[in-house]
């Protein structure tokens, strides 16, 4: 009788599972869409919301968490950082968007440079980036070719992302293609903003006309009004919503903006001339609106907002 040996077949087992290891080293590092959709660690949506503060150039950008029902500040997360596949940590000092999206994960944007130290032509500067909001750890996708995304916003529909072009009055598109959120259209102009103004603040709403986007764009000086704006996705004409009162508290300010529907109110960051503490102002959402609609002190003390998350679901 022929004898059979094992010891070809083991050989090629400890090939095959060499090979199988190898790909899943090359590969362990890479953030695709759906190892991005996987791992969800976002909070009840019902609960609490998100901002990341304004970048002095200096100090690194928090990721505050706010409590919906109360607006107190719960949690501020350590240092926003990235670590790539070389094991190099980068720290992501400067934050410009925030947005929580459809699958109930968190996504945010970064300026340029991201911090002090780093070149300005590194692909992590005017990125968006996964991250886990209570710690800060962050996870690549890509970046913008045409510059710096602020005011994050995820249409939890399509799954597209929208944002400012760097605090203007443009719009990009950010679409998944299979290619883990490449995909960048524009910059679309937004017109019909009245003279002088600058859309600061991004959100998505929603009510009985539908989930649509607002903006709201201040002028430089005391005294002088915000104003909220209809924003269409692609650009072209925005539709006047109303003027914010009180002035004192919002004109000439960093007005981010975002949208809670289960207390169906958009809070709106309060700006330099206000004589109360920085945080943030409540716009109870009943449309249609007013010329003139009054504001209200609401929480989120201590921070000077450049974007929150908005939730429509």
């Amino acid at each position: 009788m022929k004898r059979f040996s094992l010891f070809p077949l083991l050989a090629i087992g400890v090939f095959a599972a060499f090979i199988l290891l190898n790909a899943y080293q090359k590969d362990a590092g890479l953030d695709t869409v759906k190892g991005i959709k996987d791992d969800v660690t976002a909070s009840n949506r019902a609960q609490v919301c998100y901002g990341v503060n304004v970048y002095d150039g200096v100090n690194p950008c928090s990721i505050i968490q706010l409590d919906n029902a109360t607006g107190n500040v719960t949690n501020v997360a350590a240092q926003a950082t990235y670590v790539d596949n070389n094991n190099i940590t980068y720290n992501l000092d400067n934050l410009k968007g925030i947005c929580l999206t459809g699958w109930g994960q968190y996504f945010m944007t970064t300026g340029n440079p991201i911090n002090p130290t780093v070149n300005p032509t590194l692909i992590y500067n005017n990125a968006l980036f996964k991250v886990d909001p209570t710690t800060g750890q962050s996870s690549y996708a890509s970046t913008c070719p045409f510059g710096t995304v602020s005011d994050l916003e995820q249409n939890p529909n399509t799954l597209v992302f929208y944002g400012l072009l760097d605090n203007s009055n443009s719009i990009v598109e950010i679409v998944d293609n299979n290619n883990n959120y490449g995909t960048y259209n524009g910059p679309f102009a937004i017109t019909g903003i009245a003279a002088g103004y600058t859309l600061k603040g991004l959100s998505l709403v929603s009510d009985v006309n539908g989930v649509y986007m607002v903006g709201c764009a201040t002028r430089a000086g005391a005294g002088i009004t915000a104003k909220l704006y209809r924003i269409p996705l692609n650009g072209g004409p925005a539709g006047f919503l109303t003027d914010l009162d009180p002035l004192a508290a919002l004109a000439g300010g960093h007005c981010g903006i975002g949208f809670d529907i289960d207390i169906n109110q958009l809070l709106i960051n309060r700006g330099p001339f206000s004589q109360l503490i920085p945080g943030l102002n409540r716009m109870p959402w009943n449309p249609p609106f007013g010329p003139v609609t009054m504001t209200g002190a609401w929480g989120g003390l201590g921070w000077d907002y450049e974007d929150l998350t908005s939730d429509v679901q």
